[in-house]
């Protein structure tokens, strides 16, 4: 066999393989669903080592199944990543993916811990709420702090972010605001907890 053959056959053997491995690939990972899409990116942040060993809470969410010709993929979702999701000053990150194949586009949301003229997610209404004169107190470090954006929405997904709140306080205190407020936060610390409230330019909002 001429040097030319020999170069020639490796190249279509390489060119099989590629085939071969894409095609398995494609066929390993089975997305029908827009649960599958949220099962799928969740387990990829799991398991990413951009996030071992922090505390974290993730979201999928705005998943729309594309036209099957995009480039880009079949799907298209948003993930929301917060670290140190319970803290006085957590970091939030928003993904922006495509799949498959998995890719995505990464925007920074807040991590300053300074307050904001607009609140848009649940962790800049906790950073603004720590000037309200009920939470000043207990805003620390050891602080238990968690966001609800209203209404509410229903308690098993409060309890999966939230786990330390007492539902049926959170929920007499929503019915119990006037209707410009529309954030919640509660502030937990040692025996002290305290519900505050706001609107979307982060100004606090008392109970009727």
């Amino acid at each position: 066999m001429t040097e030319f053959k020999k170069v020639g056959m490796l190249a279509l053997i390489l060119v099989i393989l590629v085939v071969a491995w894409t095609y398995y690939s494609s066929n390993q990972i089975k997305i029908t669903t827009s649960n599958d899409v949220k099962n799928y990116i969740l387990d990829s942040l799991s398991s990413s080592p951009d996030f071992a060993n922090q505390n974290t809470y993730f979201q999928v969410y705005s998943i729309t199944k594309l036209n099957n010709s995009n480039p880009n993929g079949q799907w298209t979702a948003q993930a929301k990543i917060t670290l140190n999701p319970h803290s006085q000053c957590p970091t939030v990150f928003i993904r922006y993916y495509w799949l498959l194949p998995l890719h995505y586009d990464q925007k920074y949301v807040t991590g300053s811990c300074q307050t904001t003229n607009v609140v848009v997610f649940p962790e800049q209404a906790i950073v603004d709420s720590k000037q309200f004169p009920s939470v000043v107190p207990i805003a620390n470090s050891d602080a238990y702090a968690c966001g609800f954006m209203l209404p509410l929405t229903d308690s098993a997904d409060i309890s999966n972010y939230c786990p330390q709140v007492p539902i049926d306080q959170l929920t007499s205190f929503a019915n119990s605001l006037p209707n410009q407020a529309s954030w919640i936060v509660y502030w937990q610390e040692q025996n002290s907890t305290a519900f505050v409230a706001m609107d979307n330019s982060g100004n606090q909002i008392l109970p009727k």
